[in-house]
């Protein structure tokens, strides 16, 4: 018995799981520091872009299910495949969402209603959920041990608010951001990037197979070691502390920058998860 990588899942699994995740986070990030800070440039594109991303994740999904008759397929396991939860999860908060970003285009007074707040939170909730869907998706394809890890859907959950946040970071000088919004970013990101170490931290300190350290030892490649952990996360890392202590212009240029390295690392990520996913074969010589 010997074990090979998967080969099923390509880069249509990891542009959805990107665009979906950090579509996801980008919105609850958005609504939350409209709440507390208000409206602002920032959180309206924010909160737009949060659908539309996962829209894009959308289009890469469908060209992974391939023939029409299995998208079909897809909405008769909901009691038991995460595959089939998507397909109604998704377009449920992309439903949502959009309703909460496009009224107050033709209802300027929308966002102080009652019933504005209660729409917003739904869709976080729903956003909340397609965070964690796509951990779950991985989680329970049988057969390879580094993705059955309940682990997983904590780490690509963190992860997708840490890319959202990232995403608003990169956004931030282009669109006035004010000086409390800039803030926030720093502590939330902070925040969610640590949370994500934490979660690979633990990752790869349960080994509980030969299968899955040797899925281990696929994904602690020297790319991972330099693409996802030091330039994904270690940098933003270091470039959000200095932020703390400075102001004016360079904030702006040191906001742009941890975010961009913090959207290359959430990528880099899910890549790396996807194609060290490893399986047992059987040989059978005659």
């Amino acid at each position: 018995m010997t074990t090979e990588k998967q080969q099923s899942w390509g880069w249509q699994v990891i542009a959805d799981v990107f665009a979906g995740g950090i579509g996801a986070g980008v919105f609850v990030v958005s609504f939350f520091m409209e709440q507390v800070y208000g409206t602002s440039q920032l959180t309206n594109v924010g909160i737009l872009l949060g659908p539309l991303l996962v829209l894009v994740g959308i289009f890469f999904l469908l060209i992974e299910v391939g023939q029409p008759k299995n998208a079909v397929r897809a909405f008769l396991n909901i009691r038991t495949s995460w595959m089939s939860r998507g397909v109604i999860l998704l377009p449920v908060f992309i439903g949502l969402s959009l309703l909460y970003a496009l009224i107050p285009l033709v209802s300027p007074n929308f966002k102080t209603s009652a019933f504005s707040l209660v729409l917003g939170l739904l869709a976080v909730l729903i956003a909340l959920l397609v965070a964690l869907y796509y951990g779950f998706l991985f989680s329970q394809v049988r057969g390879i041990a580094l993705w059955n890890n309940p682990l997983l859907p904590m780490l690509y959950f963190v992860s997708a608010l840490a890319g959202g946040t990232g995403l608003l970071m990169v956004l931030s000088p282009f669109l006035n951001a004010a000086t409390g919004l800039t803030g926030a970013l720093k502590v939330i990101g902070l925040a969610f990037v640590c949370l994500v170490l934490v979660s690979i931290w633990l990752m790869v300190g349960i080994q509980p197979s030969h299968i899955y350290r040797e899925s281990l030892r696929s994904l602690l490649s020297p790319s991972f070691i330099v693409v996802t952990l030091a330039l994904g996360h270690i940098v933003p890392l270091v470039v959000l502390i200095l932020s703390l202590f400075v102001r004016g212009a360079a904030t702006s240029v040191l906001l742009f920058i941890a975010g961009a390295f913090s959207l290359v690392g959430a990528l880099h990520l899910r890549a790396a998860i996807t194609q060290a996913g490893h399986h047992y074969t059987m040989r059978v010589s005659l």
